[in-house]
């Protein structure tokens, strides 16, 4: 067994806007998720305020109206060493023609138009690239 170190591949978190067609175009990116394949975890580094970068996770839902919570990582006073996670917003998964991208809203902002490249439009814009 080696200790190599997985490497994450990371997606774009931005702030878009709706064109006349109804297609999402990235404006401003404000932050990235790092998708841990091996796990399957989502963390979310957005950035909020400059010189400041704030960690949240996404976690699969059950819930109708969302596809993820967007949680913060709490320590537990009642269990030292262990960790609860607190749901602060949502993220649901967009229809065409914005296939590949994952709608967030946190409940402390509000609709705010920004977005989450998940892996299929990863997968798609490296194969435009290549």
């Amino acid at each position: 067994m080696t200790n190599e170190q997985v490497k994450p591949t990371v997606l774009s978190v931005f702030r878009g806007e709706k064109n006349n067609i109804g297609e999402v175009v990235p404006k401003r990116r404000v932050g990235k998720c790092l998708f841990y394949e091996t796990s399957g975890n989502h963390v979310l580094h957005i950035d909020l305020l400059p010189g400041q970068s704030h960690t949240f996770f996404l976690k699969p839902s059950s819930t109708p109206d969302k596809d993820y919570a967007i949680c913060i990582k709490e320590p537990m006073k009642t269990e030292p060493g262990k960790h609860l996670f607190r749901e602060v917003g949502l993220a649901r998964l967009c229809d065409a023609p914005n296939d590949g991208l994952l709608y967030l809203e946190w409940d402390f902002f509000g609709p705010n138009s920004i977005y989450m490249q998940t892996l299929t439009a990863s997968s798609e814009i490296q194969k435009a690239s290549a």
